[in-house]
């Protein structure tokens, strides 16, 4: 009769083997440490990218990263010690002087942020007109991200009405759609000068 050979801290190795396995599947699904590390995880950003913007949403952080492919909007949910992204957004390019370089909206909130490199523009507005205005004015300044955060609402970017205003409060670009005779054109959604006012 043969005796099983007994190995001293046979349990912990299968314990630490156990451990590894479960970090390695939990690292491949995109989990990290830290909120940064999963946001350049996600398979549209890169460990290269660059941060632009970091904004907290009550425990969730959405990142703006500028990636080889163009800005990215990141957002970053922690579950006990981990991150993760579990979702990304990039807006379509466009040579307007005003842009959309990051949006994001869900059940936490909304953000908007805008790039303008149009010396005429003074202020970015943006935000509901509705009973209840939560609408916003921040000032704009060339080379820097207008960064809009609304806590608690997720809306979307049209719903948002935003606009780009003069020194003198005279509307010069309007975030819409592109509109053809009576027609609204989809997936032309950036802004546009506004000519007829």
């Amino acid at each position: 009769m043969t005796k099983a050979l007994k190995f001293p801290g046979a349990g912990l190795v299968i314990v630490l083997v156990v451990y590894v396995v479960c970090f390695g599947l939990l690292f491949l699904s995109g989990y990290r440490l830290s909120a940064l590390a999963a946001a350049k995880a996600h398979f549209t950003v890169g460990p290269n990218a660059k941060l632009l913007q970091e904004v907290d949403f009550g425990g969730d952080i959405v990142y703006l990263l500028d990636t080889a492919e163009g800005p990215r909007t990141v957002l970053c949910t922690r579950r006990f010690f981990l991150w993760r992204a579990p979702a990304a957004a990039s807006l379509k390019a466009c040579s307007s002087p005003v842009k959309t370089v990051g949006w994001v909206s869900y059940e936490k909130g909304t953000l908007l942020a805008v790039e303008v490199t149009d010396p005429r523009v003074a202020f970015i507005e943006a935000g509901y007109s509705g009973p209840f205005s939560k609408r916003v004015r921040k000032e704009a300044r060339i080379g820097e991200l207008i960064v809009f955060k609304w806590e608690g609402e997720g809306y979307f970017l049209y719903e948002l009405k935003p606009v780009a205003l003069s020194s003198s409060g005279e509307i010069l670009y309007e975030y819409r759609y592109a509109v053809e005779g009576h027609r609204i054109m989809a997936n032309t959604a950036q802004w546009y000068p506004v000519t007829n006012r």
